[in-house]
């Protein structure tokens, strides 16, 4: 089954290894890769994105770019996709591989003379430029809670002033640049809820914002294929960090660069804005499902108090779907309930939560994102249709 971006790469290289001369025109090789493996596309690649694009063929075009950079595919001509040398050895000395590793893509050494030029002037001026973006571009339905730009020293803060303890941020470290979600709540307990919230859903928060930074490289013409490096490793991770680990969070590491690079930081901006955009369905009702549980934590010496807010918000949602509450929530809290239902696999309770919605009375932005997420919950409540 073709489900990770080593998989398809791989596939595509067996294929085009398989055609005259190795070789062969891009939108014959993308028809040619949908009939070879069309038993092995993952149905959920079989639908389109936000874009309108089939997913299997985005993950084949940036498999393709990732292949390039690796120097197992290159371009004679336009519009032409070729196997190289390199390439055809690859798969002769890895017949049975899984992962595409083991190949170094050639950088450019950086000159002897290069100076660090970090310093708090220099870090107020490239990250004003990246906050240029995600002050245009993040979602109405995020900027209209109220959103804080905070530079200091070698970060970008980005605050929703309705989200306490948790921020997102640009951060440029010595030795690697970090964009991330942040959790550093004083009570370690909190931010590990959150951190949990999330680790079931990596993959999916990674295909999402990789599907968003390669649109972005195709609109580019070229200009940011660089991005495709294999210095650039696009996933999103998660983990616990700072004093004791008490802090957690959810982040992009990328390569640190001396001195900062011109015109880098502009994507660094789409980046965050990437990150927001696939993070917030999730991190939106996981927030409000914890303060709300630390809000009635339970007395000194119990641990259930966190389950038992749980249990109080499915009994909610559960009462009201089945005609035994008093109270119908307003619509912007039937849409949190049904991210709320999706995170915590309650697929039927997401998708009839989702039917009593009233489209006017809730930001379309919002609104698209949550009916997205009840189509999920309704493939998932229907498994065999």
């Amino acid at each position: 089954m073709l489900k990770s971006f080593d998989s398809y790469v791989i596939a595509l290289l067996k294929l085009i290894d398989g055609l005259p001369r190795r070789q062969g025109r891009s939108r014959d090789i993308l028809e040619l890769f949908g009939e070879r493996y069309d038993d092995e596309i993952s149905p959920a690649h079989r639908r389109k994105n936000s874009s309108g694009r089939v997913v299997w063929i985005v993950r084949t075009q940036w498999s393709r770019q990732r292949a390039l950079s690796f120097g197992l595919i290159d371009s004679p001509a336009r519009g032409i996709w070729r196997l190289t040398d390199a390439g055809h050895r690859w798969l002769e000395e890895h017949p049975n591989a899984t992962r595409v590793e083991g190949i170094k893509a050639k950088r450019q050494r950086a000159s002897s003379d290069e100076s660090d030029e970090k310093g708090g002037n220099k870090f107020k001026a490239w990250l004003s430029e990246a906050k240029i973006v995600p002050e245009s571009v993040l979602p109405k339905a995020i900027q209209s809670t109220g959103v804080k730009f905070n530079i200091r020293n070698d970060r970008l803060y980005i605050k929703i002033r309705t989200i306490k303890k948790c921020h997102y941020e640009i951060c440029l470290h010595d030795d690697y640049h970090e964009i991330a979600l942040h959790f550093q709540n004083s009570k370690p307990a909190r931010n590990q809820a959150l951190l949990r919230a999330f680790e079931p859903h990596l993959d999916a928060i990674t295909e999402k914002f990789q599907q968003s930074l390669h649109e972005l490289i195709q609109k580019a013409n070229g200009s940011l294929d660089f991005l495709l490096q294999p210095k650039y490793d696009w996933s999103v991770r998660a983990d616990t960090w700072g004093p004791d680990d008490k802090w957690a969070r959810v982040w992009i590491r990328l390569p640190g660069e001396v001195p900062l690079p011109e015109g880098r930081p502009l994507v660094y901006g789409f980046v965050v804005v990437y990150l927001v955009e696939a993070t917030w369905d999730i991190f939106k009702p996981a927030y409000e499902a914890v303060r709300q549980g630390i809000t009635n934590i339970a007395p000194k010496g119990r641990t259930n108090g966190y389950y038992a807010m749980l249990d109080r918000e499915i009994a909610a949602i559960r009462a009201f779907l089945q005609g035994r509450s008093d109270h119908r929530p307003s619509d912007e809290k039937l849409c949190d309930w049904v991210q709320f239902c999706y995170l915590f696999e309650m697929y039927t309770e997401g998708r009839n939560l989702f039917a009593l919605v009233s489209p006017d009375a809730i930001n379309p932005w919002y609104l698209e994102r949550t009916r997205k997420i009840a189509r999920i919950c309704t493939l998932k409540a229907n498994p065999n249709g």
